[in-house]
């Protein structure tokens, strides 16, 4: 028997194309990197009041603790300058890692509770312990992020799922690092928005398999997802399907401890063949006195998810907190926000959704 090789003619081109991505990545981090070092340097050399670049090298390599411009830059403008680095980079890294860990593009701290962990340890520091000092709070920040993210160790991937005609069943892989066994039950809900607000009810609409299981320490556990009634129809649907932290407290060897018990919540998207798109659509909307409202619209019969809703007036930008905020098909979600004051102009509207954008105008009063 022969057996025919054929040359791979097309590996060079690929090695060119990977080339030409690397040096693309290269040229856009060299960029960005040139974008950071100028406007650090025009963020202590400009401000209410304007310090000449040659002031500003004097103060950091000839200090004069005489001249008020030296004080000015040593104690004020450098020092916001380096944290507003430092919290960029920070952010930018845990947005990194959250995103490679969920295979999630638009996945950020707050995907996996990290957010929600230091809040709610802070909150216990300066309830239980009175601590005010902004050291004491972070400290206590870190640790609940770092408890929440870990959540006995279990990573879950992916955390969202997409069934469709040609995937009627999809994975999701639990692993535990930790030294110890964790039991997890399944459930589902349905997912609805109707008046701007999420409505879930319980549903048997979804099989999970296994609906309870116990994973062993250095161990990863499979479920699989699919729908009992394989019937697609032409508007997606939304699920949210929920682990929970079912393990046996095991007894505190003082006689008293603590329990954290965590509940995942993934949601779900049912979706036949040739469905329409989803389609932002923004617009005013009735407001209280001394408020303004905005309202998107999907018209599409598929899900989005919101990037960035940010206000723009006369007097400068601002943004909403809407990142990360899911509008289901045929749905609507609004803000309502207070009318910035001394309005004269109309406000500029934008939001920037994983559909693509979509702007409108709220008229001055």
């Amino acid at each position: 028997m022969q057996v025919l090789i054929k040359p791979q003619a097309h590996l060079p081109a690929v090695a060119s194309i990977r080339a030409g991505r690397r040096r693309t990545r290269l040229l856009a981090l060299s960029a960005g990197l040139a974008a950071l070092v100028l406007l650090a340097a025009t963020s202590l050399v400009v401000g209410a009041r304007e310090i000449s670049p040659g002031i500003a090298w004097q103060a950091i390599f000839a200090f004069d603790p005489a001249n008020s411009d030296h004080l000015l830059l040593r104690h004020l403008r450098i020092p916001r300058t380096l944290l507003a680095v430092t919290t960029g980079g920070a952010l930018g890294t845990a947005g990194v890692l959250m995103q490679a860990l969920t295979r999630n593009p638009l996945a950020d701290p707050g995907l996996l509770g990290v957010n929600a962990g230091a809040a709610v340890a802070i909150a216990a520091a300066i309830a239980a312990f009175g601590v005010t000092d902004i050291a004491g709070q972070m400290g206590f920040g870190f640790a609940g992020a770092a408890l929440a993210g870990a959540a006995h160790g279990v990573t879950i991937s992916p955390v969202l799922l997409e069934i469709s005609p040609d995937r009627p069943v999809v994975t999701i892989t639990i692993s535990n690092p930790s030294d110890r066994p964790i039991h997890l039950q399944s459930d589902t809900l349905s997912w609805n928005q109707t008046e701007g607000a999420d409505r879930y009810e319980a549903t048997d609409e979804l099989m999970i398999v296994p609906p309870l299981a116990e994973i062993a320490p250095q161990a990863s556990q499979i479920f699989r997802v699919t729908p009992r009634r394989r019937t697609f129809g032409m508007r997606e649907k939304a699920y949210r399907l929920g682990l929970e932290d079912v393990t046996p407290e095991a007894p505190a060897a003082s006689g008293v401890g603590l329990t954290f018990r965590f509940r995942h919540n993934l949601p779900v998207f049912v979706t036949d063949k040739g469905v329409a798109a989803p389609q932002p659509r923004l617009r005013p909307c009735m407001a209280p006195a001394a408020s303004m409202c905005v309202r998107l619209d999907n018209e599409g019969q598929r899900y989005l998810q919101l990037k960035r809703l940010t206000l723009e007036t006369s007097e400068g930008r601002k943004e909403l907190p809407a990142a990360g905020v899911r509008v289901l098909a045929g749905a609507w979600r609004q803000w309502v926000f207070e009318r910035p004051a001394r309005l004269q102009d109309p406000v500029h509207v934008r939001v920037e959704t994983s559909a693509g954008p979509a702007t409108t105008v709220l008229p001055a009063p």
